[in-house]
């Protein structure tokens, strides 16, 4: 029963978060209205409470009570009422009315929050400068210094440009085109006869995510290359001057400026505003055209999870059947640098960004609390009576699993974006707050050595420092993986409960050692439902929590779940 009501909660969020019904009573009959605008126009969908398959669907081009009065009047007499719908009835038209209203005030909230400001134009050259990228030193046996010589004779005519922008990044650009000569400058300092490389047909890539996001990032577009990837129509080798050969794919190779790719970025600024990025999509350009680009709309700016634990419809495990996660990126340096050479070739970046979190991992009240072990001591007070010493006993992973709602942040420390592997790594550091509720018998000794027990219950805060490693696969748009692992150091900022080893179920003895350093192993795999608009995720999640040097005490998570915009019902009402 448990895991029918999960899921059926899973897939009510599912559905709510993108439509909301208005409902309005007209005589005896009630009805439900959805509504949402698509573009420039109004959907309707009018449908009788009493049989939900009794519908009717209707839109307008626009919005005006005339028009709307005549035509949901129509559509309800369809659904067959039980009583008259005289149109010249007062009440019909009140009723009507309202539905208007409510349908006016709603419309004007899905546009607020389907607001997205602009973030820039972008326009493409028609033509482009040819360079030869020839490597100089390795610094430090790893980081490139190059040198990028202008080859005079020949241009590059772009035919085609796909640029991908993903948070802050100009993720993936591929230009294609074909070589012309170039009449301005007849200084050849190839020994070739340049004319047969006129009309051979080049695609030019990145190798790494180039930061496209503040004023900085603009600037160094210039400086920043393009390489060839593919080749049609050309067989030969350039001459360089040493007399040695080389092709378009060795060492030495073809490159374009992404500088002059992008003839301007006409970025918008505006109050408090410092990332000029736009929102995550595609664009696909001919040389010389240009498009407007926009932000996120209001509605995509927080995500949320809702995620439920099959772990936890077991009733002896304290996991949250539902539980609840928001999160929200803001980027700070998006400066990559170029890491190791030629089919290596990686980016490098520090500090990229700041990703605040929080969550409610524990909702229902099965094993809400955390009960820990209870050991009385017999002493004697200072005036000489008996009295009994409380003492409370638990491990950091007992209080974890038992964890009611956290609240944090993770600061990236490094990154190394690699296209080649198809992959990502990232280096962060991060904390939590968190508490979890605790469960305890206060017991005192009576004058007749009777003890008397009390149920006392409170909230045990505490932090959580951790590094944490991050190795993100993302194959394509429509799903993605991650493999994370995290050493989390535990600091309570209590003295109620001390913290002591696990203890053994057979012989009652603890174990002398105790850390407060625990290992965590995540696996998270994520599924777009909606490719395009990247709007819905559904993922599944293990997690495994153990602590450091023993193994044996540990919990599992295993979960699957359904990540969707806050605000995304703002779409549609």
């Amino acid at each position: 029963m448990k895991t029918i009501l999960s899921i059926v909660l899973i897939f009510c969020t599912i559905y709510f978060s993108a439509q909301v019904s208005h409902v309005f009573s007209i005589g005896r009959d009630t009805y439900s209205i959805t509504f949402s605008k698509n573009d420039n126009n109004y959907d309707f969908n009018v449908f009788s409470e009493k049989d939900k398959n009794n519908k009717t669907s209707f839109t307008l081009p626009k919005l005006d009570i005339v028009t709307f009065k005549n035509v949901i009047y129509d559509h309800l007499k369809s659904l067959q009422p039980s009583t008259p719908l005289p149109k010249d009835d007062e009440k019909v038209d009140k009723a009507i009315n309202e539905v208007f209203y409510t349908v006016a005030a709603n419309i004007e909230t899905i546009d607020d929050l389907n607001y997205a400001p602009i973030a820039g134009t972008i326009t493409i050259n028609n033509r482009v400068n040819l360079y030869r990228d020839k490597l100089d030193r390795v610094f430090l046996g790893l980081i490139p210094q190059s040198s990028s010589k202008k080859i005079t004779c020949l241009s590059f005519e772009i035919k085609k440009a796909q640029i991908v922008f993903q948070d802050g990044f100009i993720h993936d650009v591929i230009i294609d085109g074909e070589i012309i000569e170039d009449t301005t400058n007849n200084n050849d300092s190839l020994s070739v006869d340049t004319k047969e490389f006129v009309g051979a047909k080049l695609r030019f890539t990145n190798y790494y995510g180039i930061g496209f996001s503040s004023k900085m990032n603009v600037r160094k577009l210039m400086n920043t290359y393009l390489y060839t990837n593919q080749k049609q129509n050309i067989d030969k080798k350039f001459s360089k001057p040493e007399n040695s050969k080389y092709s378009l794919f060795d060492l030495d190779e073809m490159s374009i400026s992404l500088g002059e790719v992008i003839q301007f970025y006409d970025y918008q600024n505006g109050v408090y505003t410092t990332d000029y990025s736009p929102a995550n999509q595609k664009i696909l350009l001919k040389g010389g055209e240009s498009i407007t680009l926009y932000k996120d709309k209001t509605y995509k700016i927080l995500e949320a999870k809702v995620f439920s634990d099959f772990l936890g419809f077991n009733s002896d495990k304290p996991n949250g059947l539902i539980q609840i996660e928001v999160d929200k990126q803001f980027n700070f340096n998006t400066t990559r640098y170029q890491f190791l050479w030629y089919k290596l070739r990686m980016g490098i970046g520090y500090l990229e960004y700041l990703k605040l979190n929080g969550g409610i991992t524990k909702i229902e009240d099965t094993n809400r609390f955390l009960i820990p072990d209870m050991q009385d001591e017999t002493a004697t007070s200072y005036s000489g009576e008996q009295i009994l010493v409380n003492k409370r006993y638990t491990t950091p992973i007992d209080v974890l699993n038992h964890q009611t709602w956290h609240i944090g942040a993770n600061a990236n420390i490094f990154l190394i974006d690699m296209p080649t592997l198809k992959s990502q790594l990232h280096g962060n550091i991060g904390f939590r707050f968190a508490q979890t509720k605790v469960q305890d018998s206060i017991r005192k000794l009576n004058s007749d050595l009777t003890i008397n027990s009390k149920v006392k219950e409170y909230n045990l805060p505490y932090w959580q420092f951790y590094p944490e490693i991050i190795l993100h696969i993302l194959p394509e748009t429509r799903y993605g993986f991650y493999a994370t692992w995290r050493q989390k150091y535990f600091y309570s900022m209590t003295d109620n409960i001390e913290y002591a080893g696990l203890q053994n179920q057979l012989t009652g003895n603890r174990r002398e050692n105790i850390s407060k350093w625990i290992n965590e192993f995540e696996l998270l795999g994520y599924l777009y439902l909606n490719q395009e608009k990247q709007n819905g995720k559904l993922f599944i999640r293990w997690r495994l929590d153990s602590e450091r040097g023993y193994s044996k005490n540990n919990f599992t998570q295993f979960q699957v779940g359904y990540a969707f915009y806050i605000l995304g019902r703002g779409k549609q009402k």
